[in-house]
């Protein structure tokens, strides 16, 4: 299996995983932050990003 790191679902999973695995919400914004740069009308990117802004408050 290849990995793509510039295909904007890499990144979005990548900080699904930080986010939700590990608890790392610095490092699930900048990955989400990276989904959306490659590909910016994709929306689950921009919840996530914003679900870790609020998880990030807390």
């Amino acid at each position: 299996m290849k990995i793509k790191p510039n295909h904007f679902l890499v990144w979005d999973l990548l900080g699904y995983t930080y986010s939700n695995n590990f608890g790392n919400y610095n490092r699930a914004i900048a990955a989400y932050e990276q989904a959306i740069k490659l590909k910016p009308d994709y929306l689950l990117a921009i919840v996530e990003e914003d679900n870790t802004f609020y998880d990030l408050q807390r």
